[in-house]
């Protein structure tokens, strides 16, 4: 989950740089680095369960930029399924008793 966590970091702050707008250099040295990231890790991790991670906390964390940071706005729904993501979150780091 570490590493997912970098991927994460990585997408978050390039993505971020393209929603401003001015920082486009951000942008691609980010997705250069997640590129790299990606290779380095799926070397030593599953490729199934590091991107499940990836997505989910990449989800959860562009929504509470969006929110907080762009005042963009989400349904009820909307809301329900980024609490779902998270709970997706948790159930996938639990061990596994088999």
């Amino acid at each position: 989950m570490q590493g997912a966590m970098v991927l994460t970091a990585i997408e978050v702050v390039g993505d971020t740089a393209a929603k401003v707008g001015n920082q486009p250099a951000i942008t691609y040295v980010s997705y250069m680095a997640l590129a790299h990231e990606l290779q380095r890790i799926f070397k030593h991790n599953g490729i199934a369960l590091t991107n499940a991670y990836w997505n989910a906390m990449t989800n959860v964390t562009h929504t509470l930029i969006g929110t907080l940071y762009f005042d963009e706005k989400l349904s009820t729904s909307q809301y329900l399924g980024i609490a779902l993501v998270t709970v997706g979150i948790l159930l996938l780091g639990q061990k596994s008793s088999t």
